[in-house]
């Protein structure tokens, strides 16, 4: 084993290499755990020389002829693998730049061209005369136009407009959908003023001249607010609201025609449906006249103050003709005496001293009651109704005179309706007459 040693070359941490029995005097000596003796090699660095494989001795205690020895690849026969090993895999992921082309033949082949901008139209201070008319052409025959626009980017490239059966396109581009509606409109234009012309001869031979015009005056129609007396006049009596009816023509110009039908005539509608006038509004006023004249005829609504009729007498034969053809019912009522000669009871006397005042008119409220204790009724007392009923006056009027406030004239245990609200309303017409006299000593 001595003679194996002395053969050996080690190699040193210098890079020198010395025999195997000189470098074991260098080892240091370790214990283990148990108390065993373990000699470690020290391991030069990794060189390039080429050197033999290296023993390494065990021993435990003392030598023994058991001891035996680990060969181990010197670390410069190692490096050699390593190197080996890369080489190889160096070479497998090598490629073939052969066949690339220079920088320069690329460039010739390939010359610079610089991109290519597109300059943006400019702001166009656009005029909508021809949105306008064609805007207004088209309301007046009910024509919805439906315009499309074609944006790839931030202008308007194409654009078209379809109303009825036409369809029109303008092709830009253009600054704005403003500028591009504009220029469509412009073309689009005398295709819609031929549609009018068209259907303005149309509508000459086919309407009637009878339907361009109301019979009724329009300042017979603002003489009172007719509507609001009639929904006053079903409110008071408990009644369902009115039920308007209105119609229209087929062709321009648009007008209206309108009836209505309440409780008291629910068989019969009030107003004409063939009387047309230009609003809707004229038309609902006109049949709400009807209903209040009739009404005002079989006397279950107070007349009109005397400045409205002393108004209606002076422009009521005028209006009249101006519209020959009127229905049966308007000849009826119009020819009612709408005086103040007959007898006026109190809620029709409260309600001319709230309107000559300035006051909303009162709102009745009432309630089911029994019979007086006590009272020996007849045989139209059984059978009929008892209500208790006041007045009350809106908070306007309460701030305007404090005598207002609260239940006016309020009644207990009266037999049928009519009956209470005229003794209510007496209380309220004795302060409204008070009233009425102290503004006349004032004026």
């Amino acid at each position: 084993m001595d003679d194996l040693l002395a053969h050996l070359l080690v190699p040193q941490a210098n890079g020198t290499l010395v025999p195997a029995s000189s470098a074991a005097s260098s080892e240091q000596i370790s214990f283990d755990r148990n108390g065993q003796e373990e000699i470690l090699e020290q391991r030069p660095p990794l060189t390039t020389s080429a050197a033999p494989a290296t023993p390494k001795r065990k021993s435990s205690g003392m030598s023994s002829p058991n001891a035996t020895l680990d060969v181990v690849p010197p670390p410069s026969a190692q490096y050699a693998q390593d190197i080996a090993m890369l080489g190889s895999e160096a070479d497998a992921y090598a490629q073939d730049y052969s066949n690339l082309q220079s920088l320069d033949d690329f460039v010739s082949e390939n010359p610079f061209a610089p991109k290519e901008r597109k300059v943006p139209a400019r702001a166009v201070q656009v005029n909508p005369e021809y949105s306008i008319k064609f805007n207004d052409l088209c309301v007046k025959h009910f024509i919805v136009p439906a315009f499309e626009y074609d944006m790839p980017h931030q202008q308007c490239e194409t654009v078209s407009v379809q109303f009825g059966d036409s369809k029109v396109d303008a092709i830009g581009p253009f600054a704005s959908r403003k500028h591009a509606k504009e220029e469509v409109c412009k073309l689009a234009w005398p295709q819609l003023l031929e549609m009018d012309e068209r259907l303005q001869n149309k509508r000459k031979i086919s309407d009637p001249p009878q339907t361009c015009s109301g019979s009724i005056h329009n300042q017979l129609l603002a003489a009172e607010n007719f509507i609001g007396l009639l929904q006053e006049y079903t409110q008071a009596n408990r009644q369902g609201a009115p039920a308007y009816e209105d119609s229209r023509t087929i062709t321009t110009p648009i007008r209206f025609a309108c009836t209505v039908r309440i409780e008291d005539k629910p068989d019969t509608p009030l107003g004409s449906p063939n009387d047309f006038y230009q609003s809707k509004q004229e038309a609902k006023r006109a049949a709400a006249r009807e209903a209040v004249l009739w009404l005002r005829s079989q006397g279950k609504m107070r007349p009109a103050p005397p400045s409205v009729n002393k108004r209606l007498k002076m422009e009521q034969p005028s209006a009249m003709e101006s519209a020959p053809e009127s229905t049966g019912l308007t000849q009826l009522v119009s020819n009612a005496d709408l005086s103040t000669g007959a007898k006026t009871t109190s809620a029709a006397r409260l309600h001319e001293l709230a309107a000559a005042l300035g006051f909303r008119m009162p709102i009745y409220e009432s309630h089911p009651s029994v019979p007086p204790p006590g009272k020996t009724l007849d045989a139209q007392e059984i059978n009929g109704a008892f209500v208790d009923m006041h007045v009350r006056f809106s908070e306007q009027d309460v701030q305007k005179d404090p005598r207002l406030a609260g239940p006016l004239g309020k009644v207990e245990h009266v037999h049928g309706r009519k009956n209470a609200k005229e003794q209510c309303c007496r209380e309220a017409v004795r302060i409204l007459e008070q009233i009425q006299r102290e503004r006349a000593t004032e004026d």
